[in-house]
């Protein structure tokens, strides 16, 4: 490694037993060496005897619920029988191998993770390295955070790097940070003079001024330049746009039955080799890899194909056409079969006009990461299931149940637009009955009492009207939260109609709501239909 004492000094420092908490974040643009300095921390701590987890964020895998959490805990899971029975229960139902259909509770997760981390450092020091994190998915990410908190006193270490300047809004603000910044001028003319048949004169500089100290950018613009002569017409360039020209110009080269196994395994980055060859055209061998592992592009392994760094697959992914990369997730999508949710995102890749069993499929992955407590992961599966689906109603349905999954997971700007989508989307007024109270739900989280309330229980409504429980609900939440004494009055004479509702008077949403809006008068009512909840079959 060129330079980067100071970084690995502060890295050092703040691993070391005598920090309060050993955690470390390292933020800085693509290429900068943020891996390099991750991998070179994993190494000295593996030396000194140091038990190393580490997870690498995929862009394929962000929507997958817990998939990083796996990755990084997978050669420790058979330790999971010593954790207490619900901790247990609620990490192997996160990770979809539990018997529970219950989605299980964040909170009980991420004490089953801290526990079996505590149990794995309790043998000596560990250290969790996690790389990429901007890809990380959202759940991975919430327990990893709750995990962050909570490592002091621990012989566990957190190391963590993402891209940008900004910290993740997941990870604790005590956590130390460091911007990794690009390399001093004297640093990167040692690192180009390094390379295989290093550029001079005038192409030196222009390689040197156009990488700005970006060692990626060096290394692999003294590549091209060393292979073609001359660096890539690109013009002035962000680095990162700048890289991937430069990685697709490279692929150019490449045989074509080597370009087509490149984009299939760019599609389906995370999935094994077996799965990647199977998608390939019949009789492809692993030997077709051969000219992208001496172009420098992927590594191969017995099991997966790495790309050498994220924006090669970016690269490959966007300099092909649209029809190559759609041929591409329907060949991956036909040998998925056994894995449901990487399916129905490969069809949701492939598919160019709206059609109901693709969006179908994708609810249904949602539901399942909803089921396995990712709440997150559950967003983006409506979402984009609206986007394919043909029917204007269901359109609107899978768009308020996204606006809902957003305000569980916090994201009220997303949820307020999901929201407006939905009653945009359609005037059945069924349905706008249900997308308003959604919009009324997040004006309540965003303290806008009386937008919310107006939005709920429109002024047109009468005020005897029977309102569905659901939205009731939403309603009683509102009035209880604003405290609003003319809310409160005209919402009681609708509770009063459903309560002559038949099965309405034990109906524990219907208990729920009275007792909220009017706890006094009520009391008695409510304690009196309770055991009658109770004991109701699940």
């Amino acid at each position: 490694m060129i330079g980067r004492q100071e970084e690995r000094a502060f890295i050092a420092e703040a691993l070391s037993p005598r920090a309060a908490a050993a955690s470390v974040l390292l933020l800085g643009e693509a290429g900068v060496g943020k891996t390099l300095l991750l991998d070179t921390a994993v190494g000295e701590a593996e030396r000194a005897g140091t038990r190393v987890l580490r997870v690498r964020g995929n862009a394929a895998e962000t929507e997958l619920a817990f998939a990083g959490l796996h990755q990084l805990l997978l050669p420790v899971l058979d330790g999971v029988d010593g954790l207490p029975v619900r901790q247990r229960g609620a990490l192997l139902s996160a990770f979809g191998l539990g018997e529970d259909p219950t989605p299980p509770d964040l909170m009980m997760m991420s004490l089953a993770v801290l526990t079996l981390a505590s149990q794995v450092a309790s043998t000596g020091p560990l250290l969790l390295a996690v790389d990429d994190a901007h890809w990380l998915d959202r759940g991975s990410c919430q327990v990893l955070g709750f995990l962050a908190r909570r490592l002091t006193g621990e012989s566990i270490g957190l190391l963590v790097t993402a891209r940008g300047s900004h910290r993740p809004d997941w990870l604790d603000p005590s956590v130390p940070q460091l911007v990794v910044a690009a390399l001093a001028p004297a640093e990167a003319e040692e690192l180009l003079s390094t390379q295989p048949d290093p550029p001079v004169g005038p192409t030196r500089r222009t390689v040197l001024a156009t990488a700005a100290g970006n060692p990626l950018a060096l290394v692999e613009l003294a590549r091209s330049a060393a292979r073609d002569g001359q660096l890539p017409a690109v013009g002035p360039l962000p680095v990162t746009d700048l890289l991937e020209r430069t990685f697709a110009a490279r692929v150019d080269g490449l045989p074509a039955a080597t370009r087509e196994a490149l984009l299939v395994a760019a599609a389906a980055e995370g999935a094994g080799l077996a799965d990647v060859l199977a998608a390939l055209p019949h009789g492809s061998r692993t030997d077709v890899w051969l000219p992208a592992e001496r172009a420098g592009l992927v590594r191969l392994h017995a099991d997966r194909i790495d790309f050498r760094h994220p924006l090669i697959r970016s690269a490959i992914y966007g300099s092909a056409p649209f029809a190559e990369r759609r041929r591409a997730h329907l060949a991956l999508a036909d040998v998925l079969t056994g894995d449901p949710d990487r399916r129905a995102w490969q069809l949701s890749a492939a598919t160019v006009t709206p059609e109901e069993p693709g969006a179908t499929a994708l609810e249904a992955a949602a539901m399942r990461a909803l089921g396995r407590g990712a709440v997150a992961e559950a967003l983006a599966g409506p979402e984009r299931a609206a986007q394919l689906h043909p029917a204007p109603t269901e359109r609107a349905r899978l768009q308020a149940t996204a606006a809902y999954a957003a305000v569980v997971v916090g994201d009220i700007a997303q949820a307020e637009h999901l929201a407006a989508e939905a009653s945009r989307l359609d005037g059945d007024p069924d349905a706008l009955r249900w997308t308003s109270a959604l919009s009324g739900l997040v004006e309540m989280l965003m303290l806008r009492m009386e937008r919310a309330f107006c939005l709920v229980v429109p002024d047109e409504l009468p005020g005897s009207a029977q309102i569905d429980g659901g939205v009731s609900t939403i309603a009683t939440g509102i009035v209880y939260h604003s405290g609003i004494p003319a809310q409160r009055e005209r919402i009681r004479p609708m509770l009063a109609a459903r309560a002559g509702d038949e099965g309405m008077a034990t109906h524990p949403f219907h208990l729920r709501d009275i007792g909220a809006t009017d706890p006094y008068p009520h009391g008695n009512t409510v304690r009196g239909r309770l055991p009658a909840v109770t004991a109701a079959p699940a």
